[in-house]
């Protein structure tokens, strides 16, 4: 008797369980998982960036921005005294910004002030001579 129940219970699920499975067709050198490295060989392999999801189910790819280097007052940087650093590689970003090793908060006194829509970012104090200063950005990811 268990038997029967056993294999009446089978016979309602076994249906169900394969109309459940979907095939992916795809080609062998367009779609290979790695060592739990998930690749796809595509039109965009020269595409430098990250994958972001735009919402929707939808993916596109974005920038990871830049990253710019100098000491205040050496040849090709601005001067000691300046409190202005604009670089049009920063428009439309975020940045962080470090001086002599220390990050900078975003504050009026003792930081930066930053403004996306110029790529403008403001010293607060000037900056001195020999100031070591790095500047990253990413691109915004939200709007």
């Amino acid at each position: 008797m268990k038997h029967l129940l056993l294999l009446k219970a089978l016979c309602l699920v076994i249906p169900f369980a394969a109309s459940a499975q979907s095939k992916i067709r795809s080609g062998p050198d367009t779609v290979a998982i790695s060592q739990t490295e998930f690749v796809i060989r595509n039109n965009t392999r020269d595409v430098k960036g990250f994958l972001f999801n735009t919402g929707n189910g939808k993916t596109a790819f974005r920038g990871t921005g830049k990253a710019v280097q100098f000491t205040a007052g050496t040849q090709g940087a601005p001067v000691a005294g300046t409190t202005v650093y604009t670089n049009v590689v920063f428009k439309s970003s975020r940045v962080k910004a470090w001086r002599n090793g220390y990050l900078q908060p975003n504050a009026d006194l003792n930081g930066i002030r930053f403004n996306p829509a110029l790529g403008a970012i403001t010293f607060h104090p000037a900056l001195a001579a020999n100031d070591r200063i790095y500047i990253e950005s990413i691109f915004a990811t939200e709007d």
